[in-house]
């Protein structure tokens, strides 16, 4: 046999050796693991499971860590940490050693954020082996957990920057994006970089990550680190929009409201803020329910729809959202809800929540001793921790009538000065009738006739009244009329006070301040009337019963005297109890009714209706 032909023979017997070595490098069981994957894709997990366990048992590491990973989060199995961690460890693959740290280092670095096996020692030293066999997840763990700590020392930034840097090259968006972060913000002063902040910004970007197209939008805003552009900065938060992002729909919705960057269009910018707060955006559903509550350009008061995205703001825990959602049930009636809209507002953080739970248990006529004692109690938080001015003076009404603690009128007094100090005026008018009466202070006529001028610049509607009252009348004041008509003119102009239009009205029908112009004065009357407030029915009752600015009509009158009545004007309830004592076309003779408006104008002190009630 020739040299050539063994040497054939021999390369051919190579081939055929070294193509059954080759052949045999497929790990064990790799096509049981394939399989078990093919299955977890279809959702059949019991299959997948099956198909793992086969080739795990065969030595199979991938299959291994897949299986534990199932026991981990309870995938087909219950969820057994001990057991998940064994056979992480057993696998011996860079992803085992990672989920094994991720377990024991617990809510810092898990997914699920929860504590498992609590043991930071022995967590840092597997992702020390998943990174030692290069495992890109671990480095990135590694660098989230420094960068959380970045802004504390420069040790924390500089290994921060580390982690990220080793796998920069990895086509992880999420990498460059922290590693722009930390080059953008630095540590204490040091660290900053624009020229690489501005580099992995663009990188991510053109990656399609939505954060960092905010932010390059931002810098673009505020010329940081790149020349001011608000037309560039538009485009990239127009196509984080599009890429989902609710911020992003908030940045563009601002631009287009305010013309940055893009033609000024606020029916664009309320379709932007729908978009947002339909995907989320608790600021945006803020915003849309703030503009539909009291209206906007182009935008009609609904308070429905106002309550439609506070629900969609609450929905998504934002806490001021939650409050406007309480304030909308409670005017409509449904305290249940409104004591559950504020409870949620508070858990969130809110002390105004707190406060407004507070006060809807102050309004319940079912309230018990320890629920006013309860409700005390967060006033006060919400008043000395959250820096409330409204709850800052209802502390001192709540000691001024000993609701929820013990009557004191020298704290009552404290709170309410600390109040008017923080500038409520509810609080001056508070303190003005302190110094009226004497109450936790001496008398003195001055100092409240000063702070009744300091609650009425501060547009406090009692104030407003009170000071016209004394004006009107020449209590405390020389007598005054048109000084009087002024204040009850700015009552009903600026601050919408019914009780402004009735004083208002009074002036207008006995012509004090002003020219006596009855037909102006039943329509002022009428304004509070329609508001539903009782004094502004009881005072139209008196116009129809009487022929003033209108035609007299007794029918119409009795039912604008019993409206008032039935909305607990007193002597209006004593009125309606004499038609029905002795009958009238309009309404006929009934005792039963006679007796019960009697009962409730008696109740309130008015003593021809005790009287009355005695004659029956």
């Amino acid at each position: 046999m020739s040299t050539k032909t063994k040497s054939r023979i021999f390369i051919l017997l190579m081939t055929v050796w070294c193509g059954g070595v080759f052949a045999q490098q497929e790990p064990a069981g790799e096509a049981i693991y394939r399989h078990g994957v093919a299955l977890a894709d279809e959702g059949n997990v019991k299959g997948a499971l099956k198909e793992f366990r086969k080739a795990a048992k065969m030595g199979h590491a991938q299959a291994i860590c897949d299986l534990g990973y199932c026991y981990d989060y309870a995938l087909g199995v219950k969820h057994n940490v001990k057991k998940a961690a064994q056979l992480y460890r057993k696998s011996n693959i860079g992803e085992g050693w990672y989920r094994l740290a991720v377990c024991y280092l617990g809510g810092e670095l898990s997914p699920k954020g929860e504590l498992t096996l609590s043991d930071s020692l022995e967590g840092m030293a597997c992702m020390r082996r998943a990174m030692a066999v290069g495992e890109p997840r671990a480095y990135f763990a590694m660098g989230r957990y420094y960068f959380k700590k970045a802004d504390e020392s420069r040790q924390n930034f500089d290994s921060a920057v580390y982690y990220f840097t080793c796998i920069a090259d990895s086509q992880n968006t999420d990498v460059w994006t922290h590693l722009a972060v930390l080059y953008e913000n630095g540590c204490l002063g040091e660290g900053i970089d624009s020229n690489l902040a501005v580099y992995y910004y663009r990188r991510a970007a053109g990656d399609g990550d939505a954060h960092a197209m905010m932010s390059l939008g931002n810098l673009y805003v505020a010329g940081r680190f790149v020349p001011a552009d608000s037309a560039m900065a538009y485009d990239y938060y127009r196509r984080a929009a599009e890429l989902g992002s609710e911020k992003a729909f908030m940045k563009v919705a601002q631009c287009q409201y305010l013309g940055i960057g893009t033609k000024a269009d606020t029916l664009a910018a309320i379709e932007s803020l729908k978009a947002a707060a339909r995907m989320g955006s608790g600021q945006a559903a803020l915003q849309m329910g703030t503009w539909y509550q009291y209206g906007a350009p182009y935008v009609e008061h609904d308070m429905d729809s106002a309550a439609v995205y506070y629900y969609i703001g609450a929905r998504g825990d934002d806490a001021e959202c939650c409050d406007r959602l309480g304030d909308y049930y409670a005017a409509s009636g449904e305290t249940e809800m409104a004591a559950s809209a504020y409870a949620r507002s508070a858990y969130l953080g809110s002390y105004q929540g707190l406060f407004d739970l507070a006060l809807l248990t102050l309004k319940s006529i079912d309230a018990k001793p320890d629920d006013l004692a309860q409700a005390y109690n967060y006033i006060r938080v919400a008043a000395l921790e959250g820096e409330i001015p409204s709850a800052v003076m209802q502390l001192g009404v709540c000691h001024i009538y000993g609701t929820g603690c013990e009557q004191d009128y020298d704290a009552a007094f404290g709170y309410f000065k600390q109040a008017a100090s923080m500038g409520n005026g509810r609080a001056m008018f508070n303190l003005a009738m302190c110094y009226e009466d004497g109450l936790g202070c001496k008398a003195d006529t001055a100092a409240m006739l000063q702070w009744l001028d300091s609650a009425v610049a501060h547009n406090n509607i009692q104030a407003v009244n009170k000071l016209g009252d004394f004006y009107e009348a020449g209590t405390y004041v020389k007598q005054d009329y048109e000084r009087a008509v002024e204040l009850y003119t700015y009552g009903v102009e600026q601050l919408g006070s019914y009780e402004s239009y009735c004083n208002l009205g009074y002036c207008y029908e006995s012509g004090q301040g002003v020219i006596l112009n009855s037909a102006k004065a039943f329509r002022l009357y009428k304004e509070a009337a329609d508001g539903g407030y009782p004094r502004g029915l009881f005072c139209t009752a008196n116009c129809y019963a009487e022929g003033i600015g209108v035609e007299r009509d007794e029918a119409t009158a009795f039912n604008y005297y019993k409206a008032a009545a039935d909305a607990g004007h007193r002597v209006a309830q004593y009125i309606v109890g004499e038609v029905y004592s002795t009958g009238t076309a309009y309404a006929g003779k009934d005792k039963k009714k006679a007796k019960q408006y009697f009962g409730l104008s008696a109740a309130q002190g008015y003593e021809p209706a005790e009287a009355a009630l005695k004659r029956l």
